[in-house]
């Protein structure tokens, strides 16, 4: 799937606002409700949209510091990811993990 300017115009909307009702979001786009529907659901259907969420404000939740931490494995496998991942899914105060596979030479050191 292409994306052209319209389908770009959709993302960016529901980026900004995914609780956009699809009427809304069609008056946005300069689109028939029906016609936005269908896009947005071939954007999802393809990948392009893969979840919708929730973003909740730190400090009224009691976690106003956000901490990103490095985590070296010895080995990269799917095994070991799989354990890594069920490890952090039963940590409360770990919101969120993010693989980094760059190789910076000049990454600093503690």
């Amino acid at each position: 799937m292409n994306l052209d300017e319209t389908d770009r115009k959709i993302l960016n909307k529901l980026q900004i606002d995914g609780r956009i009702t699809n009427q809304d979001l069609a008056k946005h786009c300069n689109l028939s409700p029906s016609a936005c529907f269908d896009r947005t659901r071939k954007l999802r259907d393809n990948g392009y949209i893969s979840s919708y969420v929730a973003l909740l404000d730190p400090h009224l939740n009691q976690r106003p510091l956000l901490i990103f931490i490095e985590v070296l494995l010895n080995r990269t496998t799917g095994d070991i990811f799989r354990q890594f991942a069920e490890a952090t899914r039963r940590q409360r105060d770990i919101l969120e993990c993010h693989m980094d596979t760059s190789k910076n030479p000049w990454r600093l050191r503690a």
